[in-house]
């Protein structure tokens, strides 16, 4: 049963995972949460001239496309970021025609050149015929990607695809836990939940 307990340990996990994790490692992190939330979810393969199509997630039968960046570059970083924020947006646009949704998810800072690659492809889209636009977003935060998640996933599936994906979670019945429980409890009562 996923417990107020339970639902922080795996939060704190996660955002500590996400703010530490680079390239390959992050797209897989969000790739997982992605398949909790959408049991339809695709991560396609890079191949071909096309790579993965601008994509490093398929939901909604194809209507959202997820685009993830985390950063291993170490210079001139925000440029690097607004290149492939441009590069990924055209390479989905012309390989999944069905997309409503782009959604470019990172965990590296967003300078100016990053927002004002986001704001054109915004004012593009904004210009474009109804049919043929898409909503362009921006998740920066692991609370972005979890309130998707949470949102999506019922109680008892997050509990068990979340202990799967973050293993450890201590029991609620161990002497050192059993006394924070009530602690954490009275803590999170007048605090707005994430999820």
């Amino acid at each position: 049963m996923l417990t107020a307990f339970r639902r922080d340990w795996y939060l704190a996990t996660f955002r500590r995972r996400f703010i530490e994790s680079r390239g390959n490692e992050f797209e897989d992190l969000i790739a997982s949460l992605c398949r909790i939330a959408d049991p339809g979810f695709i991560n396609p393969e890079p191949m071909g001239t096309h790579g993965d199509g601008g994509s490093d997630g398929l939901l909604d039968s194809g209507r959202t496309v997820h685009a993830c960046y985390g950063s291993r570059a170490v210079s001139d970083m925000d440029r690097t970021m607004a290149s492939k924020i441009k590069a990924d947006f055209a390479r989905a646009r012309s390989c999944w025609p069905g997309m409503r949704i782009w959604r470019f998810v990172t965990n590296s800072p967003v300078g100016r050149h990053g927002s004002q690659a986001i704001l054109d492809l915004r004012l593009e889209q904004e210009q474009a015929l109804p049919e043929q636009c898409v909503d362009i977003q921006l998740w920066q935060t692991p609370d972005d990607v979890w309130r998707f998640v949470a949102a999506r996933a019922s109680d008892n599936l997050l509990d068990i695809e979340l202990a799967r994906l973050f293993p450890g979670c201590p029991s609620e019945r161990s002497p050192q836990v059993a006394e924070l429980v009530p602690i954490i409890d009275r803590l999170s009562e007048g605090a707005q939940p994430v999820s």
